[in-house]
């Protein structure tokens, strides 16, 4: 079984222990695959903030960070050497948005990685348009008649304001929601736990 997480780790930079902390808590909690969102960092930093003692472990994709902003946003996903044998390929396709493919007895699973800055309103139009894009790849298709993409976010926004927030106020589901739905991404949290509070990730199997 496949155990996959994600967490909005708010910075790497500040804190040396974090990282070395999420690993162990992988480690202990038997997590095969960790997305992190706002690291702060770029792959220029691996080398310096993976633990010597965690590199023969784990390994670490990186994205770019923004380099015009005082602090950048940087997603990185973390993968256990025991499942990063299946990896293919990873592609950086902006500071904010990455993918990572794997090939586990013909089911290809790409993991999109992604942080919604809530100053950027376009961030969200221009990730649908890249899933779009890579769900019609054929080079993609040719990989395997069963894909599953995995899409780890933060959106910065609240999806159902019953469940998700305190305030008494009700607001519309974010229309983000539904374009995702509409290229077959659920949120297979609240599917299988019917709008129970916690955290989801969203799925797509063709």
């Amino acid at each position: 079984m496949l155990h996959i997480g994600t967490h909005n780790i708010n910075s790497l930079v500040e804190n040396d222990t974090k990282l070395s902390g999420i690993l162990d808590w992988m480690l202990e909690n038997q997590v095969d695959i960790m997305a992190l969102n706002k690291t702060n960092l770029d792959q220029k930093n691996e080398l310096y903030k993976t633990p010597n003692e965690y590199k023969k472990k784990f390994y670490i994709y990186w994205s770019s960070k923004q380099q015009d902003k005082h602090k950048g946003l940087g997603v990185v996903l973390i993968c256990t050497q025991k499942w990063n044998k299946h990896y293919q390929k990873h592609k950086i396709h902006s500071p904010y948005l990455m993918s990572v493919y794997f090939l586990f007895k013909n089911v290809y699973f790409c993991i999109w990685v992604e942080y919604v800055a809530p100053q950027d309103k376009t961030i969200l139009h221009l990730t649908l348009k890249q899933l779009k894009k890579e769900m019609n790849e054929e080079a993609i298709r040719k990989k395997s008649n069963n894909i599953v993409h995995i899409l780890l976010e933060d959106f910065n926004i609240i999806t159902n304001s019953q469940v998700d927030h305190t305030s008494s106020q009700h607001s519309l589901k974010p229309k983000i929601y539904d374009d995702l739905e509409a290229i077959r991404l659920i949120d297979s949290y609240r599917k299988l736990n019917k709008e129970k509070i916690g955290n989801y990730i969203l799925q797509r199997r063709s």
